[in-house]
């Protein structure tokens, strides 16, 4: 029988773990509560007592709570210092590390001259002493040309392969070791490579999830296997920027800088997120030039170019503001901008001025004259509370038109402002799609078109997704013709639209192409354009209305147009007379528009006319070819983009209606027509994509009239190119291989020379036109020289057809080619066409 011991059964200590003492402690406090429950019992314990102890007890509570709180700030400075001292360690470790392995050689380069010891020996006495005849110094002379460095490095290489040679064969077994050694410590790097790449990996992860603590320790743990890995480093720079570390991003990108070579693919990605971090901590000038460095490294970086243009317009933001800021005390010499800052600087920031019609016309007015006023507006806080007005107003309020207008003025040309409107933009949403005045929709139209108009970013994007939810209520009041102004600003806000592809099919389903035509059919009623200031007396703003709704509307159609389905909506009737493609045309001859517009509008009848019979048809219903004809000749048009832009639309339709379509019919009705195209190559202002345009109307029309005048069928082949002549002037075999210049200096391009050679053709089927050609221009020699130039199949095949036809028609010119070795090119010419059909 086992004996029991009492001792141990009584020890509560020993067997529950609890210490006596807190037992009688609890024993105790439980008994003086009990003691007091039983006095307040029998009122020998009054309330106020009891409530002094609780208010004891309360405090001591307090005090302990404050003790705890205080030992707690204590230990988190010192956790502070010891995460600050740790990581003060291990950027001293890292760097002395990268210094020893990647720093940079110092040694300076010895200068084996003769110095002079003397202080008061002359230049003269030191430079003959380095020459003298001194043959002992023959020993330390160094030479630094290319040759002599590459013959001393290999004479070093070779002793030092028989020194470790010898030195393998005397110490075998220790070289043996060593070399064991060597394997094993690769062996293991290898494996910490692994280790390194599978923790980078693992944070990428966790990165892409959001996880930016997570990977942030992770990549740390890859940095402990190697830590000297750039693309680590990058990565951990690039969560500091997530975490909004800008110091720590902008460290780790020093170091992932400084162990790269020059020539890494990374050390743009370094660089644009350096600038990252530099930016935001203020520095904009080091950021500035990081990026420009990145840039001149990857100039075919779009991200980094962008990067750098919107730095740009920070630091010339922050340069403005200071700026303005001087300007308040020293005005400038121009009276309109120092009013219009003196105006904005007294205005008062409250809820008076958003109710006071005519302070809010004045700002708006203020605004618009002056950049300056614009930037001072912003910095006072204005766009904010503009903004917020905005977002709190009745839709129906008389005065939102103004709200919409001020602040429209307040951003226009500010990218900064323009990021600030954010807020509003489903206010404006709603504005466009109410059924109210028609006021409204148009201010709010200004304010989208401005917000969206040459501009990137959130800002552009948020305005076009408005646009695109409200695109038939904008085009509704673009067909207003009774209010230009609107009219303007909805066909801004389409034109903002149509630059984003994204969205163009919208437009065509919302009837776009319509309303912007009817946009430009406005100009007849303003007779012609010929005097907005009589037409319109209202003010200003109605005499800039019409120019502007002129370019918005054929900018938009000119983008719409590069769309296939909306070409079909071009030959569409905006009004009893006019399809939009007729009003393009009336705009393009219009000579009181302003150049821009005409121009653009004649590209978007030659996008609309292409591969749509439909629109071609309307086109050349509505006179397309006797205007473009007219603008290209025309002696009293100076603008060569519109020359450029005519010839284009009437090459498509020619080209569109092939040799027998309506295009090439009109101009053949004519005797001068193609004849005076023609001499429109020898026009100075002839650009070469004038001349390519030109050549294609020309060789798209079968005229006889061409070889019948001499002068321009001249013109057409002295489009070829000249051949390159020896020091005697004479173009032989070996000098017509050599690529020269053409006439005038014009690089003609291939497309051009081809179709000058089809347009030829028929020509030198005329045996006085061919005669001509060949006394006046060594026509034989050009055509020899395009072959032994150009490459183009296409070129090759068309030069080869005319220099047949003229062998075929000149028995001369034979010799003349076989003599320039031309007929072995034909005969390669055709066995390639052979072999290829």
């Amino acid at each position: 029988i086992m004996k029991m011991n009492m001792d141990n059964l009584l020890d509560l200590e020993r067997r529950t773990g609890v210490k006596d003492d807190d037992l009688n402690d609890f024993v105790m406090k439980a008994s003086e509560i009990e003691a007091k429950i039983r006095a307040l019992k029998d009122g020998r314990i009054p309330l106020e007592e009891l409530q002094r102890e609780e208010d004891e007890e309360d405090r001591e509570a307090a005090r302990e709570a404050a003790l705890r709180a205080k030992k707690k700030l204590e230990y988190a400075a010192m956790e502070k210092k010891r995460q600050q001292r740790e990581k003060q360690e291990e950027h001293e470790k890292w760097w002395l590390g990268a210094n020893a392995l990647f720093g940079k050689n110092d040694n300076e380069n010895i200068d084996d001259s003769i110095q002079s010891v003397n202080e008061n020996e002359s230049k003269r006495e030191a430079m003959l002493k380095k020459y003298e005849t001194n043959y002992s110094r023959w020993d330390s002379i160094k030479f630094t040309d290319p040759v002599s460095m590459a013959e001393d490095e290999e004479a070093r290489k070779k002793e030092e392969e028989v020194k470790n040679k010898l030195f393998e064969e005397q110490n075998a077994e220790f070289c043996n070791q060593v070399k064991d050694d060597i394997s094993k410590r690769n062996q293991v790097q290898e494996k910490k490579k692994e280790t390194a790449n599978a923790a980078r990996l693992r944070g990428n992860r966790y990165f892409k999830l959001g996880k930016y603590e997570q990977a942030l320790k992770t990549y740390r743990e890859s940095l402990q296997s190697k830590a000297y890995e750039p693309t680590t480093l990058l990565n951990i720079a690039q969560v500091y920027l997530k975490l909004k570390q800008y110091a720590d991003a902008e460290e780790f990108t020093n170091r992932a800088l400084f162990i790269v070579d020059h020539a890494s693919p990374l050390k743009p990605k370094i660089l644009s997120r350096r600038a990252a971090a530099r930016r935001n901590l203020g520095n904009l000038t080091n950021a500035q030039d990081d990026l420009t460095v990145a840039q001149n490294l990857a100039p075919d970086n779009t991200a980094i170019a962008s990067e750098l243009a919107a730095l740009i317009r920070l630091r010339q933001d922050a340069e403005n503001e200071a700026r303005v800021s001087s300007m308040l005390s020293c005005p400038s010499q121009d009276t309109n901008k120092d009013e219009a800052l003196a105006f904005v600087n007294k205005i008062h920031l409250n809820d008076a001025l958003l109710d006071d019609k005519q302070q809010l016309h004045q700002l708006a007015i203020a605004l618009r004259c002056s950049s300056e006023a614009r930037i001072l507006w912003r910095v006072r806080g204005g766009i904010d509370k503009l903004c917020h007005a905005l977002s709190v107003v009745d839709k129906h309020q008389t005065n939102l038109p103004l709200l919409l207008g001020a602040l429209c003025a307040a951003i226009t040309g500010e990218t900064k402002s323009k990021a600030m409107c954010l807020q509003i933009i489903d206010t404006v949403t709603s504005i466009l799609q109410a059924n109210i005045n028609k006021e409204h929709r148009a201010t709010a139209c200004e304010l989208l078109a401005e917000l969206s108009d040459n501009e990137t970013g959130p800002c552009k994007i948020s305005a076009c997704q408005v646009l695109k939810k409200s695109s038939k209520s904008i085009c509704a009041v673009l067909e207003n013709q009774n209010d230009i102004i609107s009219s303007a600003h909805a066909a801004r806000a389409l034109k903002a639209l149509s630059t984003e592809q994204t969205y163009r099919k919208i437009l065509i389903h919302a009837n776009a192409v319509r309303a912007l035509g009817r946009g430009l059919t406005l100009h007849q009623d303003a007779k012609d354009a010929t005097c907005y200031k009589e037409l319109f007396a209202q003010e200003t703003a109605l005499t800039l209305a019409l120019p502007n709704l002129f370019i918005s509307c054929a900018s938009g159609l000119a983008q719409l147009a590069l769309e296939a389905p909306a070409r079909p909506h071009f030959a569409i009737q905006v009004n009893d007379t006019e399809t939009v493609v007729g009003a393009l045309l009336h705009v393009a001859q219009n000579s009181k528009i302003d150049a821009e517009c005409r121009a653009v509008a004649l590209v978007a009848v030659a996008n609309a006319c292409y591969q749509c019979q439909v629109t071609r048809i309307a086109a050349e219903s509505a006179a397309a070819v006797a205007v473009c004809f007219a603008l290209i000749i025309s002696k009293n048009n100076p603008s060569t983009i519109i020359r450029l832009r005519a010839t284009q639309a009437l090459s498509r339709l020619i080209v569109a209606g092939g040799p027998k379509g309506t295009a090439a019919s009109t101009l053949q009705a004519s005797v001068k027509t193609i004849p005076a195209l023609a001499k429109e190559l020898d026009h100075k202002n002839c650009s070469n994509e004038q001349a390519e345009a030109l050549l294609r109307c020309i060789a798209g029309v079968e005229s006889p009239q061409l070889y019948q005048d001499h002068h321009a069928t001249l013109s057409i082949a002295k489009v070829l190119p000249e051949p390159h002549k020896d020091i005697y002037g004479q173009v032989t075999a070996e000098t017509i291989i050599i690529k020269s210049q053409s006439t005038h200096n014009k690089h003609f391009s291939a497309n051009a020379i081809g179709n000058a050679c089809k347009a030829l053709v028929p020509c030198v089927n005329q045996p006085p036109t061919l005669k001509y050609l060949m006394d006046n221009l060594n026509l034989t020699d050009r055509l020899v020289a395009a072959l032994a130039t150009f490459n183009d199949p296409s070129l090759r095949k068309n030069v080869a057809v005319l220099l047949a036809k003229i062998i075929a028609n000149e028995p001369k010119a034979k010799d003349r080619v076989r003599e320039l070795r031309g007929i072995e090119m034909l005969t390669a010419i055709g066995n390639s066409l052979i072999s290829s059909s």
